[in-house]
Order: C-alpha cells, then sequence, then structure tokens
C-alpha cells in the first residue's frame, strides 16, 4: 500500500474513532497496582524502551524544527504550529494535532514502533491544565492506550531510557515549575499496553538561563552585561515530585574564568522563575555561565563590556 493511502486510510480510522466513541485500553483496566521502588530499580527487558522526539516540558521555545519525520513512521510528516510553537501536528491527521509532545517505542509488543503523544484533555476550557496520554498504533490505525481525563498525565524516559507515564496533580499551568507527581509507571513489555507503579520521589526535567529582555541580544542569543554593576538572571525550572527540596544549596554557578560574584535567590512561588541569579562580573569579555544541578544543566554566553 502507497504511502498516501496509509495516511488517507489512517484519517478515515481517526475521524471514526473520535465519532463513535470507541473504548481504548485505558489506567482502569490495564494499571498495575504493583509498585517498585527507584532506588531498588535493576535494568532489565521487562519494560519498554522509548524515544523522545519532542516535548514541550524539555523544549521552552518550542519546537525547533518547522516540520520533522521520524524513520519509525514512514509517511508521516509532523509540523509545527506557526502560531503556538510548542505545538506539533501530524499531517493529514485531524485527531492528532496540538500534541505538546511525542514519544515512541513498541508498547503492544507487535514488533512496530507505537506513537505515543500527549494533549491538553480539555482544550475547550481555558482555565483546565489537564494532560492526556495517548499511544498510537500506526500499523492498525488504533489507538492502544488512553490515559483519559479524570486526571492529568505526561510521557516522559526514565534514567535507563525506559518509557514511562507520570500523573501529575493539576497538571502543568503556563510558567508553572514545580508540578505535583502523584505517581509514576514504567510501561511492561507485553501486548497490553500495561504499566507497573514505581516511586518518583522527584526529578528536574530541565534548567534554563533567561536572561530579562534589557540584558539580552535576540540576534546573537547572548546576555548583554556592564562591567561593575549587578544584574539579573531568572531561571526557569520544569521539574516534577511529591516535594520540592531544591533550594540555593542544589545548584552550582561558574563562569569560566570570569571574576564575578554571584547571590542565587529563591522566590516563594510555584511559578516560573523559581530562582534568580544576581551578578556582577568585574572584568570585560565574552564569558559561559554555566548553572547545574546534578547531570541537569544550562549554559548562556555573557558578553560583558
Amino acid at each position: 500500500m502507497k504511502h498516501n493511502n496509509i495516511v488517507a486510510f489512517l484519517a478515515l480510522f481517526a475521524g471514526a474513532f473520535l465519532l463513535v466513541g470507541c473504548k481504548p485500553y485505558g489506567l482502569s483496566s490495564n494499571s498495575s497496582s504493583e509498585a517498585t521502588s527507584a532506588s531498588s530499580y535493576v535494568e532489565t527487558t521487562k519494560y519498554v524502551k522509548g524515544f523522545r522526539a519532542y516535548d514541550s516540558l524539555y523544549d521552552y521555545d518550542g519546537c525547533k524544527d518547522s516540520s520533522f519525520v521520524l524513520d519509525s513512521f514512514p509517511g508521516l510528516v509532523f509540523e509545527r504550529s506557526n502560531e503556538i510553537k510548542k505545538y506539533v501536528s501530524v499531517k493529514g491527521l485531524d485527531g492528532l494535532s496540538h500534541l505538546e509532545s511525542i514519544y515512541y517505542g513498541d508498547v503492544n509488543g507487535d514488533g512496530h514502533m507505537d506513537l505515543g503523544y500527549t494533549k491538553r484533555a480539555r482544550p475547550e476550557l481555558a482555565n483546565r491544565y489537564e494532560m492526556r496520554v495517548f499511544i498510537y498504533d500506526f500499523l492498525k490505525g488504533e489507538i492502544v492506550f488512553d490515559s483519559g481525563v479524570e486526571s492529568s498525565y505526561v510521557l516522559d524516559l526514565d534514567e535507563n531510557g525506559n518509557l514511562i507515564i507520570e500523573e501529575m496533580g493539576g497538571g502543568y499551568k503556563n510558567g508553572e515549575g514545580f508540578a505535583e507527581s502523584l505517581k509514576s509507571g514504567r510501561f511492561l513489555v507485553g501486548d497490553k499496553a500495561d504499566f507497573e507503579w514505581f516511586d518518583l520521589d522527584f526529578k528536574i526535567k530541565t534548567i534554563s538561563l533567561m536572561p530579562e529582555e534589557k540584558n539580552f541580544d535576540f540576534a546573537s542569543n547572548k546576555a548583554i552585561f556592564p562591567v561593575g554593576e549587578e544584574c539579573s538572571i531568572p531561571i526557569w525550572i520544569n521539574c516534577i515530585g511529591k516535594t520540592n527540596p531544591l533550594s540555593a544549596k542544589s545548584f552550582e554557578v561558574s563562569a569560566d574564568s570570569a571574576e564575578f560574584t554571584y547571590l542565587l535567590s529563591p522566590r516563594q512561588t510555584v511559578l516560573n522563575p523559581l530562582f534568580v541569579i544576581t551578578c556582577k562580573f568585574d572584568t570585560a569579555g565574552e564569558f559561559e555561565l554555566r548553572i547545574a544541578a546534578g547531570d541537569i544543566s544550562d549554559t548562556k554566553t555573557v558578553v560583558v563590556s
């Protein structure tokens, strides 16, 4: 069957699914109640290996490419929204639009990659931010997993590259830094899109240094600071957990060989920025300002003159 015929068939099926409301696999029937500890986890072949193609929670500026393709899904073209860059759609499939993340892995054990994605659970309600997870069997043209709308869910990868689902309290709001984690589950190898809950205490997804507009040159993507004057750089963080243990001591700040002083201060809010660096450079030059919390870091070029 030619690619254009495949796409046409999937578009027809996706529309039919939305109209008749076919009941997919979901949390009510396929979620394991058994929990494992993240600290005692040993890598095995029991969990589904996953891949991240795009996730708005890891890409603050939205999808970097206007369109892209994935080798695992021949015939599909993923397109970024021109209006809101964090949204991605699959060309020709109305049911696969306004996606905020794209993951893939063989969730139903048929030897072929399945497409996982998240989108707003209640897009018609402007003040609701629950996220809904779907997993789509590209070959069969059917939804094999639907998290439903009773809570808020996103996809992610664990430290070993296994595909996981995270249940959040309330979902991510615009600019929210810390999201309450209710529980997380690793997808199990098999034919039922099943998963096994495990304990995820806390995780930083991304850290971003976000200079204020008055100190930022958009053309060069560099911060511009005057010598000897204090300037502030807000720190945007996406993190999820049962509690937020972050403090100023959680971070390491450096700037090459620059002579500079800084003060890192927390803000008493769950909205970004969660922290602010107030710094002063005593020498002119171009430096790489870096902030890190464990393995998660970000670097911004700073021009001091």
